[in-house]
């Protein structure tokens, strides 16, 4: 089973917007859209946690990904399900 870090979580979002996001008080349960990511950041971010952790991210309009996607635990939870599919 693998364990991802809210450090590893939050790395990758400084990768994706290095500006607008107070990466020292980053609530992992708030929508990250509420914290100063827009929807291109978002975007981004999806690729760059395709690209870290080798996974393929389903992104659709039927999909309920920024339901699944807007808070950092439920990334971590998310990409966890992934690795351990």
């Amino acid at each position: 089973m693998s364990s991802i870090k809210l450090e590893q979580i939050i790395d990758i979002i400084r990768s994706v917007d290095a500006y607008e996001v107070d990466y020292d008080n980053l609530d992992p349960n708030q929508r990250l859209l509420d914290q100063g990511l827009d929807s291109l950041d978002m975007m981004n971010l999806y690729f760059e946690i395709e690209n870290e952790f080798d996974i393929s991210i389903s992104i659709g309009e039927d999909d309920d990904s920024e339901k699944n996607w807007s808070t950092i635990n439920k990334i971590i939870e998310s990409v966890e399900n992934c690795l351990n599919a």
